[in-house]
């Protein structure tokens, strides 16, 4: 049997009993608030952890390196956050295991956006040279995913400057022209249509396809707590099919949880949700981090993700 095939039968198997849920694996799960990442609320709501047989906790922190550092100290057991964030922590020593994908970034479905105002003088990429570009947390996919785009549209991403804004924040630091331009996921920049213009889709500049966020533990809890691990890793399968499939119930969901404007919901660009969990997705954001130096040397995908015990 193989480790899909054990998830899903993990997951039909664990509708608990009262006895049973008592015993149950618990852990405590922190996201961020983008559309890509908050899978854990609908698999809450939805009851998909209850039937994978897991006592989860849910809670939003405001950036992945936030989460991975409260992951890394043991404060939080399972977090969610960008994969370059996690790249970066995991070559610099701090023991995490990537267990499972969360968006999938695909040219027909960009969820990623570099936003200006709507009138703006920037309109390529070589305009933003000497500008200042918001992103979130700095030195992570935000911001080097807009060198890759200004590099490979004839522009000289050193002379952008990088600061951090929160998301929610982002679009009135650029409507009030304190910054040039924001790099943000969806649900903010379909919120910000109103007010700004979307500049460039910069992902395409990584790679056709790949995951650009998952969700990770330690490596000490993967070791003490497997099942509790795989029972999350096949509530969240359950989720991304359910969500890939349902995208109407999705949005009603997304805005009730982030308290945006349903009808910008209803109206943005959907996210994929990674229904499998396959390194050749994994490893263009490996390679990405080697050319914008932020590891020294790559490494195999499957050195960064768990692997379930037989």
């Amino acid at each position: 049997m193989d480790r899909q095939t054990f998830l899903l039968a993990t997951a039909a198997m664990s509708v608990a009993s009262p006895a049973l849920a008592q015993t149950q694996p618990a852990a405590t799960i922190a996201t961020v608030s983008s559309a890509p990442l908050v899978e854990p609320y609908y698999a809450k709501e939805l009851g998909f952890f209850d039937k994978a047989g897991l006592n989860a906790t849910v809670s939003t922190m405001n950036n992945g390196g936030a989460i991975i550092a409260g992951v890394a100290s043991g404060a939080i057991d399972i977090g969610g956050s960008n994969l370059t964030s996690l790249v970066v922590a995991y070559k610099k020593g701090v023991p995490i295991k990537l267990i499972a994908g969360a968006g999938v970034f695909n040219k027909l479905a960009p969820t990623f956006a570099i936003i200006v105002r709507k009138n703006s003088a920037v309109k390529t990429a070589k305009d933003l040279e000497g500008g200042v570009v918001a992103a979130s947390p700095l030195k992570s996919l935000g911001d080097y995913c807009v060198s890759a785009w200004m590099d490979k549209n004839g522009a000289d991403s050193s002379k952008v400057k990088y600061i951090e804004i929160p998301f929610a924040e982002m679009e009135n630091a650029v409507v009030q022209g304190r910054i040039a331009a924001a790099s943000l996921p969806e649900p903010f920049w379909s919120q910000a249509k109103d007010t700004c213009r979307v500049l460039a889709y910069p992902f395409g500049a990584i790679a056709p396809q790949f995951y650009f966020s998952g969700y990770f533990t330690s490596a000490a809890f993967a070791k003490a707590h497997p099942e509790a691990v795989d029972r999350f890793v096949s509530a969240i399968h359950t989720t991304a099919v359910w969500g890939n499939r349902n995208p109407k119930k999705v949005g009603e969901m997304l805005a009730a949880i982030t308290k945006l404007d349903p009808n910008v919901i209803a109206g943005m660009s959907r996210v994929i949700l990674a229904e499998s969990f396959d390194p050749a997705l994994v490893q263009p954001m490996i390679d990405f981090s080697v050319t914008y130096k932020m590891i020294d040397a790559g490494f195999p995908a499957a050195d960064l993700m768990y692997q379930a015990a037989k």
